[in-house]
């Protein structure tokens, strides 16, 4: 499976990642920290650079429903 498939699977698990009805506070902050780190585990790469990983794929995602 190739990297990117891992990582959307291991966000899957998370919805709290990409609901948007998930109000921010200082809790919530922390709860995705801990996330972060739990896919950061599973998938054997630094949390900082899955979150950035994540947040590349679905750019690209919104750029190819404008697109086409």
């Amino acid at each position: 499976m190739m990297f990117e498939e891992n990582l959307i699977n291991a966000v899957r698990k998370y919805p709290c990642l990409y609901d948007k009805k998930n109000k921010t506070s200082d809790k919530t902050q922390q709860i995705l920290k801990r996330c972060w780190k739990n896919i950061s585990i599973e998938t054997g790469e630094p949390g900082r650079f899955m979150f950035l990983k994540y947040v590349t794929l679905s750019i690209h995602k919104l750029i190819y429903i404008f697109i086409t």
